[in-house]
């Protein structure tokens, strides 16, 4: 998936995709694992992993156990 045995047992199965063509507005809270290809306009609490794709851009705070950015972050990563 991600080229490394070591990050995908750390990450484990992405349980919520946020497609390219979305925007979710507001926060967003999970246990899981996320993966943002889209806009997300609001922050990310309480997340096992966060994966931010080449297209994806946060505009908010995240915190997570492990957070990955390819995309954009607009905020503060916790």
């Amino acid at each position: 998936m991600f080229g490394s045995n070591k990050l995908e047992k750390k990450i484990g199965r992405i349980e919520t995709v946020i497609g390219h063509e979305s925007v979710i507005t507001g926060t967003i809270a999970t246990k899981g694992s996320l993966k943002i290809d889209g806009l997300v306009n609001g922050g990310i609490e309480q997340a096992d992993a966060v994966i931010i794709g080449d297209t994806g851009k946060i505009i908010g705070d995240v915190t997570a156990q492990t957070v990955i950015v390819s995309g954009e972050v607009e905020g503060n990563i916790h």
